[in-house]
């Protein structure tokens, strides 16, 4: 069975490291190291979610969230940037296809996190 961790004191950060080394696709945009760029950053707060099965990393996804500053409507402004990835083990993931404009919260009914943090609030 294959989990889903996305709390960075839960993640291997040498074994993050080398499947993102060691695959075909990988790219700096995956790694550790950008993560922690991005927590550095202002505007930018980082969000991994790394596929483990077996107790070996077999997937890895680094999307970062960037508002427009501090203004009262920087909720309107969000967004989610997902650069390089994901990146999966032996490219061997099925991909279904959420079509519809509400694709993002099924996307979230199916894929099983906890979505307590989760917020849409449409198109504008």
């Amino acid at each position: 069975m294959i989990s889903i961790v996305t709390n960075i004191e839960e993640i291997n950060r040498l074994e993050w490291s080398n499947f993102v080394l060691n695959h075909p696709q990988g790219n700096i945009f995956q790694t550790p190291e950008m993560y922690d760029l991005y927590k550095v950053t202002n505007n930018y707060t980082p969000i991994v979610f790394v596929a483990i099965k077996d107790s070996k990393i077999v997937g890895v996804l680094l999307a970062t969230i960037i508002v427009n500053g501090k203004s009262v409507i920087n909720f309107l402004t969000k967004r989610s940037i997902i650069t390089g990835g994901p990146i999966v083990k032996e490219n061997n993931i099925e991909i279904e296809s959420l079509p519809g404009p509400c694709a993002c919260v099924t996307a979230m009914t199916l894929c099983g996190l906890d979505s307590k943090r989760f917020m849409f609030y449409g198109f504008l």
